[in-house]
């Protein structure tokens, strides 16, 4: 089992809604680590879940639109947005999951209440976690992107991190999401699934996880509920 930079989970969280909007003026949109860091696990999402049947073009908007929909409902009320080449990547909270793969029900399921991004402390959530209950621990990305891409075993250094946790945006910006959904297009899961063995020590990621993609994302609701609102629309 394979150790990685806890912080590299971290940093990528903020509350969210579903909204687009634009950069302010001065502000980065920041950028993910390309290629991503080594997840646990993958999946690709079908192409058919972000179709509606109308025919109609689907723009990246419409794809945030559903993955927002779907994370809501199973309540991920938090995430952060980061450039990726050619699209975006969502990151959700840090979540306890059960070995089966089931989000556990809160308060057990967040490691900590978190302040908003801009007031919060990169140490304290680090003694929260560090302290947290033995478990299993993960985070989920959705990478939408034309652009095919292989993963790294590259650390991500700690200033870096630090500027995800600053910087890191709570929607997608209108030029990127008014782009077109094409064929090309790719929404790709990426799961770090950490075990912390118990309190007091450093958790460790799973690689590669104790699950798979596809069972992370149907255990967590989150494929069902991607499908539903493509058929709804």
């Amino acid at each position: 089992m394979s150790r990685y930079p806890l912080f590299l989970l971290l940093v990528l969280l903020v509350p969210s809604g579903c909204a687009s909007g634009n950069v302010e003026e001065g502000k980065k949109f920041v950028e993910f680590p390309w290629p991503p860091p080594k997840a646990s696990a993958q999946y690709v999402i079908p192409e058919t879940y972000f179709q509606d049947g109308s025919g109609k073009q689907v723009l990246v908007k419409d794809v945030d639109q559903k993955i927002c929909d779907a994370l809501t409902d199973q309540g991920y009320s938090e995430r952060s947005y980061f450039a990726v080449p050619g699209g975006f990547a969502l990151v959700t909270r840090l979540e306890q999951f059960d070995k089966d793969g089931k989000s556990k029900t809160p308060p057990d399921r967040w490691v900590t209440d978190m302040a908003p991004m801009r007031e919060f402390s990169l140490g304290d959530y680090i003694r929260a976690l560090f302290t947290a209950s033995p478990g299993y621990y993960r985070v989920i990305v959705f990478i939408v992107t034309p652009v095919l891409f292989d993963q790294t075993d590259q650390k991500v250094e700690r200033e870096e991190a630090m500027a995800w946790l600053r910087s890191g945006l709570n929607s997608l910006p209108d030029d990127v999401g008014a782009q077109e959904y094409s064929e090309s297009h790719e929404c790709t899961a990426l799961i770090y699934e950490f075990k912390q063995p118990a309190k007091g020590t450093e958790a460790e990621i799973n690689l590669p996880g104790q699950l798979s993609g596809l069972e992370h994302l149907t255990k967590a609701g989150l494929l069902e509920g991607i499908k539903q609102q493509g058929d709804s629309k």
